[in-house]
């Protein structure tokens, strides 16, 4: 190809140069990518969404800020990639959503993951063709402060669930409730439940209103706000050394359907200010010996029955007179003689 032009000037040789370095850079980028690229998951779509190409699983735009050799850094766009599975297998398998981003700085001229509030992951490419983007991994958010410090542990978090396992082997379940972007909470509201397993084995499940605590020497605790029903379809039953029920301000009531049995092989007391049986249908009190001491007593009844021996009144009181009680008393001349009540007889008998 000639440089001249028909007006007799030359053009330049390099203005007429075939750029084979470029061209082969163009095929390189396309087929050969193969360097591990960071950056930040833009849109997202699941199998159902009409942009998702392969409906085998979720797939991620990500902006990645891409660098070839000593060139500039270049923002790109690597669409409908889909992210590694953690077991890979039909019965095996361990899913997660990345999330999306929402708002950020310039994505061109910031240069970096800072205050890009999508996940931040690494990708490489399939046979190292562009088309064929996969999501291997995630790298730390330079917008989240890592919660590791000396020694053996672990921490992570998923949508407002976080898992803290402790060098000591303590460990650590918390419930925020669903998450921002930021890692705020959506609802301030929600309040936290945790779940505690202490280095002694001690596990504790707690959150505004109740406290459980089960411990490694034996003691179970229990703290409510409110109140406790326990509802069991068939049978409750607690066995115990000793069982206390106690109620500070509120009373305690104990409702059936059925029978309620009470039984002790020990004796058995109650002790209460005041108190009340009401029964709707008879009564039966069965003793060895029945003591009864008041103040005063009380029986009313349209009919009172007492079958055996009855002694009424204390010591040194008159007995009561019956129609066949007999009289001992002083005849005429000194003698003594028996003699009969002869009445008129009272309904009502007080004895001193």
């Amino acid at each position: 190809m000639s440089n001249r032009l028909p007006s007799g000037g030359i053009l330049p040789s390099s203005l007429l140069k075939i750029d084979s370095a470029s061209k082969t850079a163009g095929f390189d980028k396309k087929y050969g990518n193969n360097s591990l690229r960071v950056g930040v998951v833009i849109a997202s779509y699941p199998t159902s969404h009409e942009k998702n190409i392969g409906k085998l699983a979720t797939e991620y735009d990500v902006l990645v800020m891409e660098q070839d050799k000593n060139k500039s850094v270049t923002p790109l766009t690597y669409r409908n990639c889909i992210s590694m599975d953690g077991l890979g297998s039909i019965a095996d398998y361990f899913e997660k959503a990345f999330r999306k981003q929402k708002k950020s700085k310039d994505k061109v001229a910031s240069q970096s993951m800072v205050d890009q509030d999508g996940a931040v992951v690494f990708l490489l490419c399939l046979d190292g063709s562009s088309e064929k983007g996969i999501i291997v991994g995630a790298a730390p958010h330079p917008n989240r402060k890592t919660k590791l410090k000396e020694g053996q542990a672990l921490a992570g978090e998923f949508n407002g669930i976080s898992i803290l396992v402790n060098e000591d082997g303590s460990a650590n379940i918390s419930f925020n409730g669903a998450t921002n972007n930021d890692g705020t909470p959506v609802d301030k509201n929600q309040g936290t439940t945790t779940i505690d397993i202490e280095k002694d084995g001690t596990l504790q499940i707690k959150n505004k209103g109740v406290t459980t605590r089960l411990e490694k020497a034996g003691n179970v605790l229990l703290s409510l706000a409110q109140a406790l029903s326990i509802n069991a379809q068939k049978e409750a039953s607690v066995s115990a050394s000793a069982v206390s029920v106690k109620s500070s301000e509120g009373d305690i009531k104990l409702t059936s359907a059925k029978k309620i049995a009470l039984e002790a092989s020990g004796s058995a007391s109650i002790k209460a200010g005041e108190g009340q049986f009401d029964f709707s249908k008879d009564l039966a009190v069965k003793s060895k010996s029945l003591n009864v001491n008041a103040n005063s007593v009380s029986v009313k009844g349209s009919s009172i029955t007492l079958d055996g021996r009855v002694a009424l009144g204390g010591a040194g009181g008159m007995p009561a007179v019956t129609m066949s009680t007999k009289f001992f008393g002083i005849g005429a001349l000194g003698v003594p003689v028996i003699s009969n009540a002869i009445g008129p007889f009272s309904t009502k008998v007080t004895i001193v």
